[in-house]
């Protein structure tokens, strides 16, 4: 008796540990519930949302080809004596603006820092409803305000001084999703 006890208690913290070591142990796959309303209800909801922001500083998204370790480590920009990306030879492409599509510089910054802008682009236009309903501190909505401007403004910053003029979206549009690119002005 006291032997098929010990093996069930072994067998239970194996299992346990096999499948609490797993990514997906602690992800909540149930998201369609959540709504912009619910985000901005209160004080610590909108302050974790634009916490989520940083999150795109963290790497490549979709199982992308590298971790975005220009911003995990040191934030690397264009050398501007050599015109040369990290060493990697893409001086070319850089000068020229004229980039392959497929390339890493495309992989690591493109899609990653208008993640960022989607996402400080929902914070501010969810943040003053929050506000003006009386769901957020005033100051404190005030300050996540100026948070996602600021953020906003360093993704554009690395992605144009990177690859000069880029699309230029300020504000959530779902009919427009394919904006041209401005100039570097």
């Amino acid at each position: 008796m006291k032997k098929s006890k010990i093996i069930g208690i072994f067998t239970a913290l194996t299992i346990m540990l096999i499948y609490g070591c797993s990514d997906n142990f602690l992800k909540d796959e149930k998201t369609d519930g959540i709504s912009s309303e619910i985000v901005y209800s209160g004080d610590a909801t909108a302050i974790a949302a634009v916490n989520g922001i940083y999150d795109a500083f963290q790497g490549a998204r979709d199982g992308g080809p590298a971790t975005n370790e220009y911003n995990t480590k040191a934030i690397f920009v264009l050398n501007r004596f050599t015109q040369d990306w990290k060493g990697n030879n893409a001086d070319e492409q850089i000068r020229t603006y004229n980039y392959d599509p497929d390339g890493e510089i495309q992989a690591k910054m493109w899609n990653v820092h208008y993640l960022g802008i989607g996402r400080c682009n929902s914070a501010l236009d969810n943040l003053p409803v929050a506000i003006d309903a009386g769901n957020i501190d005033t100051d404190l909505g005030n300050r996540l305000i100026g948070e996602a401007l600021v953020l906003r403004s360093i993704f554009y910053h690395y992605l144009a001084s990177t690859m000069g003029g880029v699309p230029l979206v300020l504000e959530i549009d779902p009919n427009d999703v394919f904006k041209p690119r401005n100039n570097l002005d």
